[in-house]
């Protein structure tokens, strides 16, 4: 071991130089007895035993006197000012890491991020909020396998992360898990790691943050949308039958008034003109102007009662549904509309019956309105266990910028009703191309269902 001061900057300082070294032999020394410095090549030196400058005179060692004193004293002169100059840098080398280690502890110790090190199966090191986030302390964590904090669901997976992140094999540096406390809690973590290299080896560096708030959040606000959805359905479902109730009221009060009118308009029509009044002219056309109103108010009584209730009651094959829709839709738009069918029959329940007819007939609503087709075709299949409502046209085609336009609740209705079903829907469209709707859900063929195959 060497000790020199700092602060030496020429050779007549070397009375203060202590020198302190372990016993050893050189291939070329000073030819007194109890030699102090010893030379190899003439470039290194190699201090064998504790002795000062004075000692050196007293033992007739002084430079500038005595065999080979010159070169010897240049030759020790040009080595001890390099052995200073390296001395020197490496203390600034030390002081420069101990600031920067004093700027991490600062860092680390300072941050609400949990920050650690592995190495091995190990930590190294961790922070105070990584204690805190685990509720050990310290000392606990740098004794125990870093993957035995982790919650039992996710040890082999953390486990392998960590270790495949030292050796090199590059597996995600982000992910998320969750860990055991101390006291047995479980908590999600939003985890990122990277390498370095920690007394000569790989390790891991990671940070990590409490994302349990977050998590919790987010199923508040997923219980929350079901419970939404739920609602809305049975609102929906309430607002259908006192739809229906008033589609029904409607045609049981005024169908047999308008009925009573024109048969009654007929008989006075068939009574004046058996009397012959020269009158009857004129009373006939009032008669028969009183029938054309009655019979268009029946045509305006069925038009309002099948929009207030768009399907049969108590008749829940999607199919005949679906027909029915497109020879209306045919008959009022004069737009070709076919429907083909993988199945016969297909029964379904009430809510999921109407959530289907609700999207098919909003989608030809929109074919009618924006597309300028000429002919529309709906398809009814299942694939992959799903059942599939596909719906196009030859019209000019839904743009991106048209489904932004568009966005009415016409479009967030549909939607809604397809994840009400559980399913999904996709709206694609190509320009002169036409586009496409296309409805899936999720189905198990009930035992009422008939495949033309």
């Amino acid at each position: 071991m060497i000790w020199i001061s700092p602060h030496i900057s020429n050779f007549d300082d070397l009375n203060t130089i202590r020198l302190r070294c372990l016993p050893a032999r050189s291939s070329l020394t000073y030819p007194y007895e109890n030699p102090v410095v010893s030379f190899k090549h003439s470039t290194s030196l190699d201090f064998h035993n504790t002795d000062t400058l004075d000692s050196m005179k007293r033992r007739r060692t002084s430079f500038g006197s005595g065999r080979g004193s010159i070169p010897q004293q240049q030759s020790l002169r040009s080595t001890l000012k390099r052995l200073i100059t390296v001395v020197r840098g490496q203390e600034r080398t030390i002081a420069r890491l101990r600031d920067v280690e004093s700027m991490f502890h600062s860092v680390a110790d300072g941050s609400t991020a949990a920050i650690f090190v592995l190495q091995g199966n190990k930590f190294r090191y961790v922070n105070k909020a990584m204690a805190a986030m685990s509720g050990y302390s310290e000392k606990e964590l740098v004794s125990m396998n870093f993957w035995n904090i982790a919650h039992p669901d996710y040890r082999k997976f953390v486990r392998r992360r960590g270790l495949e992140r030292q050796h090199g094999k590059g597996p995600p540096a982000h992910y998320e898990f969750m860990i055991r406390t101390k006291s047995a809690k479980s908590k999600w973590i939003d985890f990122y790691d990277g390498v370095i290299e920690f007394k000569g080896k790989p390790a891991t560096v990671g940070t990590a943050y409490d994302l349990t708030h977050k998590k919790d959040l987010e199923q508040k606000l997923l219980t929350s949308r079901d419970e939404v959805r739920e609602l809305a359905s049975h609102i929906n479902y309430i607002r259908q039958r006192q739809v229906s109730r008033l589609a029904q009221e409607i045609h049981d009060e005024l169908g047999p008034v308008l009925t009573g009118i024109k048969m009654g308009a007929e008989a006075l029509s068939k009574r004046i003109g058996l009397k012959g009044d020269g009158e009857q002219s004129s009373v006939l056309e009032d008669i028969n102007e009183l029938e054309h109103l009655a019979d268009r108010g029946f045509i305006r009584l069925r038009a309002i009662t099948s929009m207030l209730k768009p399907w049969v009651p108590d008749i829940h094959d999607l199919p005949y549904a679906l027909e029915s829709l497109a020879k209306g839709f045919e008959k009022q738009t004069k737009i070709s509309c076919y429907v083909h069918s993988q199945f016969e029959v297909l029964t379904l329940e009430r809510d999921p019956l109407a959530a289907v007819y609700m999207i098919v007939q909003e989608a030809l609503t929109n074919i009618a309105r924006h597309s300028g087709a000429k002919k529309a075709s709906i398809l009814l299949t299942k694939q992959d266990g799903k059942l599939v409502v596909r719906v196009k046209d030859n019209g000019r085609g839904i743009t991106d910028e048209s489904k932004l336009k568009y966005r009415t609740l016409g479009l967030l209705g549909m939607k809604e009703r397809a994840e009400f079903l559980g399913g999904e829907l996709h709206i694609q469209g190509k320009r002169n191309s036409g586009t496409v709707v296309e409805l899936r859900f999720p189905f198990t063929v009930p035992l009422k269902t008939k495949s033309k195959n």
